[in-house]
């Protein structure tokens, strides 16, 4: 099923040659097939693909966060990340904050992913209002030790949507370590 899916998608790369998002469709399912089946050709083709799509559309984050990612699947991690921070720097804060922060995520540097994203909430970045961000932002912050932050972003999460048995869990977690227990 996965080869008829990218057989279909690689034909209607011929008939929008200049689409940048097909460039992108393909460099995902190349990746995800990659993250699968373990083929290493998936790969390169993921890269190729990824890299025609970010040259058409340079500033679409997405584009660039599955470039990088497919560079990290290669251990070509020096690349990502410059990669990232050179769009970081093209898009300026409070999204360059965020950016790196998920760079920082990836590679599993947890209390610098925290600090990038305490400069984006500085910055007005609300990380309740975003699942996948506030999701980051927690887990981080666990990593890191910083349950202050952690609780005060429960606690807003809480307060500004509706309950979250995740949210309750993680408010928990915070104050135990915070000697609430």
């Amino acid at each position: 099923l996965y080869k008829l899916v990218v057989a279909r998608e690689e034909k209607s790369f011929g008939y929008r040659p200049a689409e940048p998002q097909v460039y992108y469709v393909l460099g995902r399912l190349y990746n995800l097939g990659y993250k699968h089946f373990s083929n290493p050709e998936y790969l390169t083709k993921s890269e190729s693909f990824l890299r025609q799509g970010v040259a058409i559309s340079p500033l679409r984050v997405e584009y660039v966060n599955e470039l990088a990612d497919s560079l990290l699947l290669q251990g070509r991690q020096e690349e990502a990340e410059s990669l990232i921070k050179n769009h970081a720097a093209k898009v300026g804060p409070p999204y360059s904050y965020i950016f790196l922060g998920h760079l920082h995520f990836a590679l599993q540097r947890y209390d610098l992913a925290l600090a990038e994203y305490k400069k984006a909430e500085a910055e007005g970045i609300s990380f309740w209002a975003n699942d996948i961000y506030y999701s980051r932002y927690v887990f981080a912050g666990q990593q890191a030790g910083d349950f202050e932050a952690v609780l005060r972003l429960s606690k807003e999460y809480l307060a500004k949507k509706k309950p979250s048995a995740d949210v309750f869990f993680n408010q928990a977690v915070a104050y135990y370590y915070l000697g609430n227990k």
